[in-house]
């Protein structure tokens, strides 16, 4: 599903190496565990393979395809949960679009939604006990709405792939719980 090949990220202020040499090969029906102390490049690893920064040098493979063809494509194959990703979407944007542009692999909405997108999202938002806040703001939401709403917006399109970067940060106790039992 996915393949590193020699993957390395440089930035030319501050620390010149942030992830280098870096080889993984994810086949179809693993589950992973990205282990890492703070500051280790984990997140740009996963924002490498999601393909929403591109490596300074090496090789990145999605589903058989090379790092280059259409990454919009490749993106709604794959769910993907950051905190990175929540602070990309304006604070006006409505929640149930937030949810719906998932269907898209997209940060905010370019395409014109079908009817059964948002009847899907408002499914989604009403398991998450979310329903009625489906036409409020992103941006007022508490920090865990945003992470239940990446939750529901990672799964709206049937993701071939799941990568989640800190899916239960900002979550209570029991939402965790809920989280975790219903990952499956």
């Amino acid at each position: 599903m996915i393949g590193l090949d020699n993957v390395s990220l440089y930035y030319p202020e501050g620390p010149s190496v942030i992830l280098g040499g870096i080889s993984w090969y994810i086949g179809s029906g693993g589950r992973w565990v990205l282990f890492g102390p703070n500051g280790s490049g984990k997140t740009k690893l996963l924002e490498i393979i999601t393909g929403y920064i591109y490596p300074s040098g090496g090789s990145v493979r999605r589903f058989g395809i090379d790092g280059g063809g259409d990454i919009r494509e490749i993106r709604r194959r794959i769910g993907y949960i950051s905190t990175p990703l929540k602070e990309r979407f304006p604070r006006h944007e409505r929640l149930i679009d937030v949810v719906v542009s998932g269907s898209f692999a997209t940060v905010g909405l370019y395409d014109e939604p079908g009817a059964d997108r948002y009847e899907e999202a408002r499914r989604l938002l009403e398991s998450a006990d979310l329903g009625g806040k489906r036409a409020q703001s992103f941006g007022t939401l508490s920090d865990g709405e945003k992470q239940k709403a990446l939750m529901l917006r990672a799964v709206m399109a049937g993701p071939d792939l799941l990568i989640l970067d800190e899916p239960c940060m900002d979550l209570d106790l029991s939402a965790r719980e809920d989280f975790l039992s219903s990952l499956e």
